[in-house]
């Protein structure tokens, strides 16, 4: 059973709360054998729509691409258009003897939200063939205009490793939704992390397996 997860979370560019235990060394990222790919997986709605993912130069992380992935309420938008769900499949090849965490996540998209509707993301990663039992929100209430980001922190004193003996795909879900609560239906609404600025980096906690 996967442990929850306990996160200190910074919304819109303010730090992180610091940690205050120790953390284990880590090992430092293989310089090669290490690649990434969208699998595709019919069970998951934003498959084909764009999403896309690659490395950094130096393996330290990754960042996912969502492609065509907002909501909207109001004005012309399409009345089911104001909740979404969007799963990626990630199958991420690594050298012999490694393995590797994450617990260190960088979000970003935009919004436009009119006075009395609030928009949330919802947010949750794990290795396939896992249970998990926690996830993320983040919420936003208008009147709001451009860009956001948050970056969350785990438990780096005890991350979960994908397994040392077998392939695991590392799977990521969100969902988001917009509110209208007292607004005037005829203005939009939106939140996106499907846009140009809209992207989600994953830094890597590398290990070395058992011998």
């Amino acid at each position: 059973m996967m442990n929850t997860r306990r996160m200190a979370i910074a919304a819109l560019g303010i730090a992180a709360l610091p940690l205050v235990t120790a953390v284990p060394a880590f090992a430092i990222p293989p310089p090669d054998d290490v690649s990434i790919e969208v699998v595709k997986d019919g069970r998951y709605p934003c498959m084909g729509k764009g999403a896309a993912a690659g490395l950094s130069d130096d393996h330290t992380s990754f960042t996912v691409y969502f492609g065509d992935f907002s909501v909207s309420t109001g004005g012309d938008a399409p009345p089911n258009d104001w909740r979404k769900n969007c799963g990626i499949r990630l199958r991420i090849e690594i050298p012999a003897g490694y393995t590797y965490a994450v617990e260190e996540v960088d979000h970003q998209g935009s919004a436009g939200l009119q006075a009395g509707v609030s928009a949330s993301k919802k947010t949750h990663f794990y290795f396939d063939g896992f249970i998990l039992d926690s996830f993320l929100t983040h919420t936003l209430k208008g009147p709001y205009e451009g860009a956001w980001t948050y970056h969350e922190i785990g438990n780096l004193k005890d991350p979960l490793y994908k397994p040392c003996d077998r392939q695991r795909d590392f799977m990521i879900t969100k969902e988001l939704r917009v509110i209208r609560e007292v607004s005037d239906p005829s203005k939009m609404s939106y939140m996106s992390i499907g846009s140009r600025e809209g992207s989600t980096r994953y830094h890597f906690l590398w290990k070395h397996c058992p011998a």
